[in-house]
């Protein structure tokens, strides 16, 4: 069972949440922050009057309400958000008609806008940033899910400015850098491909449906990739769930330093696990994913939120879902290992829950 629930008040316009993300601790309380993004173009950080903190313990303070620290307006649909180590934070929004869509950086407490880079004509679903522990935001490299391919964007002091673009004959959805590299990403297909990208090699050396993997070993679900995450374990692998409900993780080979992609040498990639075989999970469509310290977590449409271990596959918890707040369309993981305890943030229609588990 997840036990320990907070439910998050604020003003959210009754939109449904569409992306979560855990911004660690800000505060002389101590109380994280958490970044919410809506269907409606609306990103909130919000400071929980009532939290879960990395030792696994909550805190209620009935003098205490939540706070919203921030409030932003898009023109369109909030598609992913993710921290950035320097204390700021990365929003996508999908753009929509003659608006095109848009990656932009925040930071946390003076709401200052840092950059916003749009992507002509394009839409976009997602972003990620190099996982490295940096205090500086220049050079910041970004990789960019959109349609029709995908892209990486350097944010320096000059401001963005694209290093790099693949076409793939279909949208990609969703990217995650591997281990940590600034510039060797993989990106998640419409189409079920997964393809490994390389901003430092020509993208017209990346195969159009495998980018840089071999032949022999392809990457693919049987329909589109909507979450991928590196397992950040230090090693090459990474998770990836489907429309379908297939929750794989993959382990990647032959990528060492500069080698990626040079000669005759081609990245191979092999299925560690298939976790949603062990689990029988029903389709989600789109539901909310997410991966810390080698546990993975995917809601599915049979109103469950389940739990992995990433490298041994066993299934760690399938708790159930208030039935009444609807589907988990987002969902934040942040897994100690120390004390073996996990805190969930969950975006079910337009609230945002968190729970603790023991695993």
């Amino acid at each position: 069972m997840l036990k320990t629930k907070v439910t998050i008040d604020y003003n959210n316009s009754h939109s449904v949440v569409t992306s979560l993300c855990q911004m660690g601790s800000s505060s002389s309380a101590g109380r994280r922050l958490v970044a919410i993004g809506h269907q409606n173009g609306l990103v909130s950080i919000i400071e929980p009057a009532s939290a879960i903190d990395s030792s696994g313990s909550s805190s209620n303070d009935n003098n205490i309400t939540d706070r919203q620290r921030m409030e932003v307006w898009n023109g369109s649909g909030i598609t992913s958000i993710c921290r950035v180590a320097s204390g700021s934070f990365l929003y996508t929004a999908l753009g929509k008609g003659a608006s095109s869509g848009s990656f932009s950086i925040f930071r946390n407490r003076s709401a200052h806008r840092l950059c916003k880079h749009r992507l002509v004509g394009m839409s976009v679903f997602g972003a990620c940033i190099p996982q490295l522990e940096t205090e500086t935001l220049t050079p910041l490299e970004v990789s960019v899910a959109h349609s029709g391919g995908a892209s990486v964007v350097s944010v320096g002091t000059g401001g963005p400015v694209g290093v790099f673009a693949a076409k793939t004959g279909s949208d990609i959805l969703c990217t995650t850098f591997i281990a940590d590299s600034r510039s060797v990403f993989v990106g998640g297909g419409r189409d079920g491909h997964i393809r490994l990208f390389d901003s430092r090699i020509d993208s017209k050396r990346h195969n159009q449906h495998r980018g840089l993997f071999s032949s022999k070993n392809g990457c693919r679900h049987k329909t589109g990739v909507h979450g991928i995450s590196s397992m950040h374990n230090g090693m090459q692998q990474f998770a990836s769930a489907c429309m379908d409900g297939q929750v794989n993780t993959w382990d990647v080979r032959m990528i060492r330093g500069n080698d990626v992609g040079v000669g005759s040498i081609e990245p191979a990639v092999r299925c560690l696990n298939r976790l949603s075989e062990r689990s029988e999970i029903a389709a989600p469509c789109m539901l909310g994913f997410g991966v810390s310290n080698d546990v993975v977590a995917a809601a599915s449409g049979d109103g469950l939120v389940r739990l992995w271990s990433a490298s041994s596959g066993r299934l760690l918890r399938a708790a159930p879902l208030p039935a009444a707040r609807g589907l988990c369309r987002a969902l934040d993981l942040d897994y100690n290992p120390t004390i073996a305890a996990s805190t969930l943030y969950l975006g079910q229609g337009a609230n945002v829950v968190a729970y603790r588990s023991n695993i």
